[in-house]
């Protein structure tokens, strides 16, 4: 019987690996109709496309990136570009290096060493290993290595925050927006040179290690060993305890209104593996140089009367602008929050209730505040996306995008102070190194001219002249107000603000030489030039020198 080749399609009738067939081969049209290409045509009509085989990604797999991966890697490096070219504005990175300094000389001192005033009293210094990194860091790179400090802070409390978030919830561009409101919120605390930076990211590291403490293997080890670290560093180890706390006492209500019975929470085998790493976690903060003693002095510091003078210590009010930003906060998260349809673990209220009362306490305290609220956000805002049908894209990875991140991190490396230091050897000048209130000139001068005996100066510029002024120079007060006697303190606030008897306590402590600035203490510099007993030996636009006409000697 005849076959009709326009209704029977057929795939092949040759088979195409067999030989002779490299001149032709046969394919069946959507009509079922047979087609002849003739692959010898191309010969007179070469083609004009690609060789597709040039495009092949040959990158190996493990070093290919993500088109998320670039986007926070662009985040990350403008975070360090932008922080890393901002001087060096505040008192604590010159505390940190004049104390790391007789650390790493004379080893952890056990009272006062470099306020004359202070001599006696007892010293603890919970930052001490940051201290002694910070000097390191500017005997190797000078104010670069300050600047870039600064800068990798910035870019690795984003990178944790940011690509943590970005995992978590499978969507970048949220993840970014949160980091850019991070930024925005505690930008102000990230531009300081301290050890509360090294602290954030200990934080952050703690806070996603401990969300997923009940699944990892190894987290027995890795929280210990990071609250170890951390209680050389800075003292805000102690925050970090709060969030197994609310973690544990979230889960043990959640189990008591699910079940009834107390003793389903002590059956809760998730519960007993938090608590044994949390304790574990609690001893590890004793390996520091003041092992227990370093809860005490940690818990008692806020209550040193002399701190109630520094506004970075004083209460949340709704007329400042952190309130306020504060409030705005607190306002949006309840209302996304209300908005989802995910639940608000009791465990996460809790955790957000106790750093926002901590924030409320002490302003310097809502960095610790922002990012959880932040995250929680991120959260319930993912969960409204989804409701609403905005699905998640996969990010394959590629070799162009690891080529993107290599170019990014070189760009912002190289325009940064510290690319400048290690590609070229240059230094910053001191007018990009300091901001203006800095007293790099006034502080030359009295290298050329040291003064004799006790010096009165400002507790913002104690450090800077330890650092950078003659040596064994006898300052008055520095940024560590905590560690003057409670008489001293209350006689350097007299002095500044010309209360009674000002002048005779700079007598009853036989000052020759008194150091002012003008941008707070301009109104003292023109009561000190209409003194008769005193004359102005130096005066720039940024402070002024006066020394005694008749030098006590005594």
């Amino acid at each position: 019987m005849p076959v009709d080749l326009k209704t029977t399609p057929q795939k092949s009738l040759v088979p195409a690996d067999e030989p002779g067939t490299a001149g032709s081969q046969i394919v069946t049209s959507t009509q079922g109709e047979f087609v002849a290409q003739d692959e010898a045509s191309s010969d007179a009509h070469p083609s004009v496309g690609a060789d597709v085989s040039m495009l092949t990604d040959k990158t190996p797999p493990w070093l290919r990136a993500s088109r998320r991966m670039a986007i926070i890697t662009l985040l990350v490096g403008v975070a360090f570009w932008f922080y890393s070219i901002k001087p060096v504005w505040h008192a604590d990175p010159w505390s940190h290096i004049a104390y790391g300094k007789l650390i790493v000389s004379e080893g952890l001192p056990a009272t006062e060493q470099l306020l004359p005033l202070a001599r006696g009293m007892a010293y603890w210094n919970s930052s001490w290993l940051f201290d002694v990194l910070l000097r390191n860091v500017d005997r190797t790179l000078g104010g670069a290595g300050l600047q870039g400090a600064t800068g990798i802070f910035a870019g690795l409390i984003v990178a944790i925050f940011v690509s943590s978030l970005a995992y978590t919830t499978g969507r970048t561009l949220l993840a970014c927006g949160m980091g850019m409101a991070l930024l925005f919120l505690i930008g102000h605390d990230l531009s300081i040179l301290r050890s509360q930076l090294a602290g954030i990211v200990c934080f952050l590291t703690a806070w996603i290690l401990w969300q997923g403490a009940i699944r990892n293997a190894h987290a027995w080890w890795q929280l210990p060993l990071l609250f170890a670290v951390w209680a050389n560093l800075d003292s805000s180890f102690m925050v970090g305890l709060i969030v197994p706390v609310a973690m544990m006492a979230g889960r043990m209500v959640d189990r008591w209104v699910k079940t009834g019975q107390w003793k389903s929470i002590l059956r809760d085998q998730h519960l007993g593996k938090l608590l044994l790493v949390t304790q574990l976690c609690l001893l590890a903060t004793l390996l520091n140089p003041y092992q227990g003693r370093m809860w005490w002095e940690v818990l008692t510091f806020s209550q040193n009367p002399n701190l109630s003078a520094m506004v970075d210590w004083s209460p949340l009010t709704l007329r400042s602008t952190e309130g306020q930003f504060f409030a705005a906060t607190i306002l949006i998260l309840l209302g996304v929050v209300r908005s989802s349809p995910r639940r608000l673990g009791t465990g996460e209220m809790i955790l957000l209730v106790s750093l926002a009362a901590l924030g409320c306490w002490n302003t310097r305290q809502l960095v610790w505040f922002y990012p959880v609220a932040l995250w929680t956000l991120a959260m319930h805002a993912s969960a409204i996306l989804s409701k609403n049908g905005w699905s998640k894209h996969a990010s394959p990875r590629a070799g162009k995008w690891s080529v993107v991140m290599v170019g990014l991190v070189w760009i912002c490396f190289g325009f940064s102070p510290l690319g400048m230091r290690v590609l070229h050897g240059k230094q910053p000048t001191a007018s990009r190194l300091n901001v203006a209130f800095a007293p790099v000139e006034l502080t030359q001068y009295l290298v050329k001219k040291p003064p004799e005996g006790q010096i009165f100066n400002p507790v913002e510029w104690g450090d800077y002249l330890l650092v950078h002024g003659p040596e064994n120079l006898k300052i008055f007060a520095n940024s560590q107000v905590q560690r003057l006697p409670r008489e001293v303190w209350r006689d350097y606030l007299t002095i500044v603000d010309l209360g009674s008897g000002w002048s005779e306590i700079l007598d009853r402590y036989s000052i020759n030489t008194v150091v002012l600035d003008k941008q707070f203490r301009e109104g003292v510099i023109r009561r000190m030039k209409e003194e008769t007993a005193w004359k102005l030996v130096y005066e720039d636009g940024r402070g002024a020198v006066f020394t005694r006409k008749l030098p006590i000697t005594r």
